[in-house]
């Protein structure tokens, strides 16, 4: 079982991340799916944008696959926002 808390805060990030800019070229691609079958909760990203080959693809069974989802998509985050200061003159 996978606390709600880690939950919330795995979601927080993929809508910072999607706040942030798109996937397009090579903004990170971030996606986190939820169902009440089979793996209910499956998180998919990718540091250089939407392609067919994701850099971390796993479903979350337990606290710990959260947090290494949550450890990557904190990653993602950073990259974002690099690309979009850096879109605007920003570093």
């Amino acid at each position: 079982m996978v606390s709600r808390e880690k939950i919330h805060k795995l979601l927080d990030l993929v809508l910072d991340i999607r706040d942030l800019g798109e996937s397009v070229g090579d903004f990170p691609y971030v996606a986190i799916d939820f169902s009440n079958y089979g793996f209910p909760i499956y998180f998919r990203g990718s540091k250089g944008g939407f392609h067919d080959d994701y850099d971390y693809s796993d479903p979350i069974r337990n606290d710990r696959g959260a947090d290494c989802a949550i450890e990557f998509a904190e990653d993602l985050f950073k990259i974002a926002k690099e690309k979009v200061g850096d879109a605007h003159g920003r570093a």
